[in-house]
């Protein structure tokens, strides 16, 4: 049997493989070579313990515990 697993931690790796070659600061290069060329003007991905004007949150965040079985769709 097969088991499929996601992970961060792929992100966490090329987050610092980027710092490291750039010499920038990961969220500063993805704004300044992704988000800003592509016209993406309100597009971030700050750190979460980060105050953003306007950010999205989780709905699960804002309802808290969610009893089991609920639907947490939109």
């Amino acid at each position: 049997m097969r088991r499929w697993e996601y992970s961060n931690y792929g992100f966490v790796l090329l987050g610092v493989v980027i710092e490291k070659a750039s010499g920038e600061n990961y969220y500063d290069y993805v704004r300044k070579h992704i988000y800003e060329p592509a016209g993406m003007t309100a597009t971030g991905s700050d750190p979460e313990d980060q105050a953003v004007a306007d950010r999205s949150v989780n709905r699960r965040y804002l309802l808290g515990n969610i009893a089991a079985g609920a639907s947490v769709g939109t």
